[in-house]
C-alpha cells in the first residue's frame, strides 16, 4: 500500500474548489500513484480541518472515471488528526 503525505498552503484550514482538488491529487498523487488498483493511504495535515464536496469530486476524479465510485472508495484510507474529516472525504466521494 502506498503512503502519500498531503501539503497544502499551512496557513488554510480548509479545501474547496474542483479545479484546485484537481490539480492537487495531479501535482501530489498521481506522479507516485499509477496503478488504481492498488490500495493507497492519503494523509492529510494537521492545519486541514474541512474539505468541500467540490474538492473532493475534482481531487477524486481522474480515478472516478478509471475505476468508479465504489473502487475508489475500496481503494483509498484518509488518514487525518480530524477523525470526522476522514468520513467527510469518503462520504463525498459520489
Amino acid at each position: 500500500m502506498e503512503r502519500i503525505k498531503l501539503e497544502f498552503d499551512k496557513t488554510l484550514s480548509g479545501l474547496s474548489g474542483s479545479k484546485y482538488g484537481k490539480k492537487s491529487f495531479e501535482d501530489m498523487v498521481k506522479p507516485i500513484y499509477t496503478d488504481y488498483n492498488e490500495n493507497i493511504e492519503l494523509v492529510f495535515p494537521p492545519n486541514i480541518e474541512r474539505v468541500a464536496y467540490s474538492f473532493v469530486q475534482g481531487f477524486f476524479s481522474s480515478m472516478i472515471n478509471e475505476i468508479g465510485v465504489d473502487e475508489t472508495k475500496k481503494r483509498i484510507k484518509i488518514i487525518s488528526e480530524h477523525k470526522d474529516l476522514e468520513n467527510k472525504i469518503l462520504e463525498r466521494i459520489y
